[in-house]
């Protein structure tokens, strides 16, 4: 059933809905039985008791009820298991995972009171560190049931918490930033041919850099400008085969790849120089500033963030920072230490971990067909490697020990492409990255002077977790008895480590170099790459910072398009600006993959706060476009027919793996300490189109694991796709329980 109003309120392209396979949801008629939850004002810290409430219709007989707190300011001042009968007419009782069921119904099968009437009273604590604005208590699901047994959803008017009386604390925020890099690409001819036989750097990096510096020497590259580091973009050398197919094929995004280098520079004034003269050389086809993604996190004074007296090592694992050069005083990196663990925003006990995007996909089904062994390639923060989910060696790190015949993450497909000092075999996400020589780095990001850098360091408890959260979605193994499951629950994990941490103007930021990442995934063998990421949009339309439909130039946009041309599937999120689609996911080489919330039992695009800022994390940078960052999903605008959303799955809380004891980002919602299962366990909630991508990449797993040989092909027709038209992202679309045009 093809439904052309399901998203009314943005523009949007081609949009796919949840349900990508063997799901149709069909409209019910609705009762007029109303349930309603209670609004209130309060500030940090508060307890507050929220009333539910149901008003019958004369024909309701009886009805249910799933709320769902918002997790992040919101806790359930009770344990899991918690029955709360004594306050009104019907039976509640919570799970433990910032859920309420709800049951009321007539002893005698007769209708329910048309007056409203107390079902029962929730008490709710309001978080320490809660951010102000409307923490929301939705209706998940419900059912009101007449005495004939039809049954269909109930009306529903939702609570809120208004939070009062704090001045918000700037999150992170995400940006482009310009490195002292260059990008060059080569000119099909001696020059390109002398790039591709440069040495394998993978084997002999002081050789690689050699052959370089001969190969800018003879073609007189950059005489007067020489870089202070080089190195190919594809660090594997192409084979013979393959130098004679890019040379017939020289607009290949691989064939390009190839003739591409990057050139580091001391300083910004080098760097233009050499741009400057490369851009009229002769040898050179394209040359460009290096441009990365970086969350740059604000000054710690300036967040309303935990302190090392509220900080516990007691409960979880040692950090796996083996390899690297870490000094050994400081207890918060690897080896003899154990990481500091945050109390705030501390889980109750639970004992249930429900995965309901599985459920809506309808992952349970395809299972019976499939459980997946496909290699799918994560270009990421890393994971945790210890995590149980993800092993398939008994041994430390999943390296050594006994064969586990359903563990996912591969070391030997894995590697660390991040620099600064992290080993390349070494894919934890915790890893402090080098900067400088002791006291070389402001405090602001180096509190003891070392110089080694970690944003767990300025936000003690923070910064780990995504890669781990992405990877789970797509093939946490769910062997272990834990309930946790990715979608391809067999398939393979190529994890790619892309992210070190830097002093950006006295901001501590996350560098990520994802065009590298990219790169390495498509040299692992991956059958399909999941990119948790992009790059934001300046104002939409004409504005777009970076559109990869046309503008295949952008490192980033070639590595995809690469990977396209080599029949992998990509799928992107698209951003959660409640904007246009970031890149690389604005591009018709990837899959653009958006989010969807459930409210009473139907999905819509996720949006927090529908024409409001309120509850959004802000940055506190002078910009006001970002006010309104990190609050709903972004969609494809009209002028541009090529950035369309294709696909969207769920995004709002999403239960997967996480690094134990670890938030990733408590602005976003995101982390192991938050919400209310059991705390530093490695499995909780997230919240962004990061955690819509992976659902499809599990999916495509499976697809592939079934049969590698279906390609990737398009959803449409549109150009320059025509040709590809077909393949599994017409299949998913096809599939798609609802879709617009």
């Amino acid at each position: 059933m093809r439904l052309r109003r399901f998203f009314l309120s943005a523009p949007r392209r081609a949009l796919f809905a949840v349900g990508l396979m063997l799901c149709s949801l069909a409209p019910a008629m609705t009762l007029a039985g109303t349930w309603s939850a209670s609004t209130h004002a309060a500030k940090p810290g508060d307890r507050v008791d929220i009333e539910l409430r149901f008003q019958g219709d004369r024909r309701v007989v009886a009805t249910d009820a799933v709320w769902v707190l918002d997790s992040a300011r919101l806790g359930i001042d009770a344990p899991a298991g918690t029955r709360f009968d004594d306050s009104g007419e019907g039976i509640c009782g919570t799970n433990g995972w910032d859920r309420v069921s709800a049951l009321y119904f007539s002893p005698d099968n007769s209708p329910l009171p048309a007056d409203d009437r107390l079902v029962c009273v929730i008490p709710v604590q309001v978080s320490d560190t809660a951010e102000p604005g409307l923490a929301h208590i939705r209706l998940a699901s419900s059912h009101c049931a007449d005495a004939k047994a039809g049954e269909a959803p109930c009306e529903v008017v939702e609570g809120w918490i208004d939070i009062q009386g704090v001045t918000a604390s700037p999150g992170p925020e995400w940006a482009v930033d310009d490195t002292l890099d260059l990008v060059i690409r080569l000119r099909e001819g001696d020059a390109a041919q002398a790039l591709r036989d440069v040495a394998d750097e993978r084997n002999d990096a002081e050789a690689a850099e050699h052959d370089l510096r001969e190969l800018l020497d003879r073609f007189h590259l950059l005489p007067d400008s020489p870089p202070a580091d080089l190195h190919r973009q594809q660090r594997r050398p192409p084979t013979a085969s393959e130098t004679a197919w890019y040379r017939e094929h020289p607009d290949l995004a691989s064939a390009q790849l190839h003739r591409t280098l990057v050139a580091s520079f001391a300083d910004n004034a080098s760097r233009d120089k050499a741009l400057e003269a490369l851009r009229g050389h002769e040898s050179v086809e394209w040359a460009d500033v290096r441009r990365i993604s970086v969350l740059r996190y604000p000054p710690a004074n300036t967040r309303k963030t935990i302190t090392t007296a509220q900080l516990s090592d007691s409960s979880i694992p040692p950090l796996a920072g083996e390899g690297a050069e870490e000094p050994a005083s400081d207890s918060m990196r690897g080896g003899s230490g154990q990481p500091l663990v945050s109390t705030d925003h501390a889980k109750t006990t639970g004992n249930t971990v429900p995965q309901e995007h599985l459920n809506l996909l309808r992952i349970g089904q395809a299972w019976k067909i499939a459980e997946g062994w496909g290699l799918v390639g994560v270009p990421d923060t890393g994971i945790y490697r210890e995590h149980a989910e993800f092993k398939s060696f008994s041994g430390s790190a999943s390296t050594g020990g006994t064969f586990l015949s359903d563990g996912n993450y591969l070391p030997a497909l894995s590697e660390n492409v991040a620099g600064h000092g992290q080993p390349a075999d070494n894919v934890d996400e915790f890893l402090f990255s080098y900067a400088g020589t002791a006291g070389s780095v402001p405090t602001t990001c180096d509190p003891n002077q070392d110089g080694w850098l970690h944003i767990s360091e300025p936000y003690p408890g923070e910064g780990l977790g995504h890669g781990s959260h992405v990877a789970g979605l797509i093939a946490a193994n769910a062997e272990d008895g834990g309930g946790v499951a990715g979608g391809c629950k067999h398939c393979g994990l190529a994890v790619i480590k892309v992210n070190s941490t830097e002093c950006i103007n006295g901001f501590a930021s996350q560098r990520f170099v994802t065009d590298t990442g990219v790169t390495t995934a498509i040299a692992s063998g991956a059958q399909a790459i999941n990119y948790s990421g992009g790059d934001g949009n300046a104002g939409g339309g004409a504005g777009i910072t970076i559109f990869c439909g046309s503008n295949h130039n952008d490192i980033r946009c070639t590595t995809v398009k690469a990977a396209f041309e080599d029949d992998i599937f990509v799928s992107a999120s698209s951003g959660n600006n409640r904007s246009y689609i970031q890149a690389p996911a604005n591009g018709v080489w990837a899959t653009a993959i958006g989010g969807t919330q459930e409210n009473n039992g139907q999905h819509g695009l996720w949006d927090n706060s529908p024409g409001s800022t309120n509850g959004c994390p802000f940055y506190d940078d002078g910009h006001p476009d970002n006010d309104n960052n990190e609050c709903g999903s972004n969609f494809g605008p009209d002028e541009h027919p090529t950035a369309y959303q294709e696909l969207m799955t769920p995004a709002v809380n999403v239960v997967s793996t996480l690094y134990p004891g670890y938030d990733w980002n408590r602005a976003l919602n995101c982390g192991d300490l938050i919400g209310s299962d059991t705390a530093s366990d490695g499995i909780g909630i997230c919240t962004g189109t990061s955690m819509s991508a992976p659902q499809v990449s599990g999916i495509v797993g499976l697809i592939r694991s079934i049969n590698p040989l279906v390609p990737v092909g398009a959803a449409k027709t549109t150009v320059p796709l025509a040709p590809a038209a077909g393949g599994i992202r017409k299949l998913l679309a096809d599939t798609a329980s609802r879709s617009q045009q």
